[in-house]
């Protein structure tokens, strides 16, 4: 009779954490005013292309856009109508999904205690990080529900009937929404192959080839050249690799001196072709002119690495000022974060709150870290998950530009190790245990 009062209290539970993690998502929309700005636009666009099943694309809308997105959001378009918040909501519940199962998997695979695993739950669910990104129609949250459910699927093994079908799946989305995390495979086949599952890692290179063909069709068709990514590539290099030294993207028209100087007419001239010709050359220039630079200065080019690294790992996913400057600053600039002249009244305690949370899951994971290493030793799925981490920091550290975002996808990897801390202060506590069901 206790244990059964015990199950529905945490079903209660757990009912009111994913209330509540909605509420806070859309209550953050709210008081930030968020609006579909940015890159939100062009997604939406590209996903009204999908919905029409016209498929006449536009070079401009496609040009810098991955396919996932947009036809995710084409997909769910007859419930939102592309409404910001039933797609914050939608978004929410696929996200909750995706860290339940990844909780399952762990508590059929470890057989961690139920209440830790109750508390881990609680803490991703509050985490501003998540809370934020769920709110955008941005690719941040679809993606880290991606990454979170590829890597689930890992944990136990594929050893559930559905957990093969849940990697490919998520996988192969995975890398349509963000094609640069088709190097996550140099993490995910050498896994498949240590814990000996050949046949899925056949699957997953058939299904993510005819992916990337399918899109190289729809390039071909819009562009006139078969390529199986996108056409991004170069304005990412460009910005993590330019003469300025910043590790910054910016808009070429508002900043001056992005474009060298000797390049300003060639670049701009191309907004005289046809958009499907001006997109190509122009990802083809931001990649000479970022080899370029390293050409120049390689050195300066090293020491900018560090800057992108911290830009990316030690600010908040919200926390996005340098895109904006129309002057070129060394550093992460953290200082500008409490700035009274830049932000309204509230900017340096909003900053404060929010970097300090930030700061903390970072040091209880990095702890986790330490205790699990201490405790266990490191396993397959350790190996996986710092290999995924790994990869993703020297993305945006090495060839792109660093940003706060775009730790998103692979942070909840790095958070996993929080529950070892809580493993460790329940230990020291004794709390008593729970069931998470």
């Amino acid at each position: 009779m206790e244990c059964l009062k015990s199950k529905m209290m945490n079903k209660k539970i757990l009912a009111f954490l994913i209330i509540l993690h909605i509420i806070l998502v859309v209550t953050f929309m709210l008081i930030f005013d968020y609006q579909q700005t940015s890159d939100a636009p062009r997604y939406i666009g590209v996903a009204n292309e999908f919905a029409s099943l016209n498929f006449k694309f536009s070079p401009n809308l496609n040009c810098n856009t991955a396919p996932g997105y947009p036809l995710f959001l084409a997909l769910i378009k007859i419930f939102t109508g592309h409404n910001m918040y039933i797609i914050a909501i939608i978004q929410s519940l696929l996200f909750i999904f995706s860290i339940n199962y990844f909780i399952q998997q762990l508590k059929k695979r470890f057989k961690i205690p139920n209440n830790i695993l109750l508390i881990f739950f609680m803490l991703m669910l509050i985490s501003p990080e998540f809370i934020n990104v769920n709110g955008a129609t941005l690719t941040e949250s679809f993606a880290a529900t991606l990454m979170i459910l590829t890597c689930g699927s890992l944990i136990d093994s594929l050893k559930n009937k559905y957990d093969k079908s849940i990697l490919i799946i998520s996988f192969t989305f995975l890398v349509l929404t963000k094609m640069e995390y088709i190097l996550i495979l140099f993490a995910i086949i050498p896994y498949l192959f240590l814990i000996k599952k050949r046949k899925p890692v056949i699957l997953l290179l058939i299904t993510l080839s005819s992916a990337l063909f399918l899109n190289g069709l729809k390039n071909k068709q819009t562009f006139g050249v078969f390529n199986p990514t996108s056409f991004g590539s170069g304005t990412v290099i460009y910005g993590g690799n330019n003469s300025n030294l910043d590790g910054s993207w910016h808009k070429h028209l508002e900043n001056s001196n992005y474009v060298p100087k000797k390049n300003e007419l060639i670049f701009d001239s191309l907004n005289l072709l046809n958009p499907a010709c001006s997109c190509i050359k122009r990802d083809s220039l931001y990649k000479e002119m970022a080899i370029e630079a390293w050409e120049i200065n390689p050195y300066g080019q090293l020491k900018v690495i560090p800057t992108k690294f911290g830009k990316q790992w030690l600010l908040p996913a919200s926390f996005d000022f340098y895109t904006a400057q129309t002057e070129y600053y060394k550093g992460l600039q953290l200082e500008k974060l409490f700035s009274d002249e830049l932000w309204p009244w509230y900017g340096k305690y909003k900053h404060s709150i929010f970097l300090s949370i930030y700061w903390l899951y970072l040091l209880l994971s990095l702890f986790g870290i330490f205790q699990k290493l201490k405790t266990k030793g490191i396993e397959k799925i350790d190996l996986l998950f710092f290999c995924i981490l790994l990869i993703n920091a020297a993305m945006y550290s090495i060839p792109f530009y660093g940003l706060g975002r775009f730790h998103v996808p692979t942070i909840a990897l790095l958070f996993y190790y929080i529950i070892y801390t809580i493993d460790y202060l329940s230990n020291k506590c004794q709390l008593p245990t729970t069931h998470y069901k």
